[in-house]
């Protein structure tokens, strides 16, 4: 999402909502994980790509420090 919106602000786009979710979608399939703080209709698509790549989804920060000790 963070990264849709300075594209957003310089784009004439009329819909923003599908613009937003086609960089957020581009973006995370680059990651190798997902950090999912709420879920939304945008996040859990972004969750379901990140599983579909065998990724994990992790819903806090304890999740992460944990795998990384």
């Amino acid at each position: 999402m963070n990264a849709a919106i300075p594209v957003l602000e310089q784009a004439n786009v009329t819909d923003k909502y599908k613009c937003t979710m086609d960089i957020s979608l581009a973006v995370i399939g680059a990651c190798d994980a997902l950090l999912l703080l709420a879920e939304s209709p945008g996040a859990n698509k972004e969750r379901d790509l990140i599983l579909s790549k065998g990724k994990p989804v992790f819903k806090s920060i304890d999740e992460i420090r944990t795998m990384n000790t």
